[in-house]
């Protein structure tokens, strides 16, 4: 699964609230979780970006949003989205 994958997982958050969040439908963020060799894939713009690392406490953006992550590492990275919105508040 994608970074973009697991963070919705981890977090129950839907691809349509997903998009919400960041100004795009859930069809797109459906786009995005898919893996850059689908035909269907697609990149969120620059500005949708910049709204997915504000959304993740910078832990996915359009660097590494498609990579590929274990379970652990996912963990790892919801853990420090935690870790950053709590210092935050």
């Amino acid at each position: 699964m994608t970074r973009l994958q697991w963070f919705l997982r981890l977090s129950g958050m839907t691809q349509e609230r997903f998009g919400e969040r960041i100004g795009v439908t859930g069809v797109s963020v459906g786009r995005y979780c898919r893996d850059r060799s689908d035909p269907d894939h697609r990149q969120p713009r620059r500005g949708t970006g910049d709204k997915m690392a504000a959304l993740t406490q910078g832990q996915i953006h359009l660097g590494n949003y498609a990579d590929p992550i274990s379970e652990d590492i996912a963990q790892a990275m919801m853990a420090e989205i935690d870790r950053r919105a709590k210092v935050k508040a």
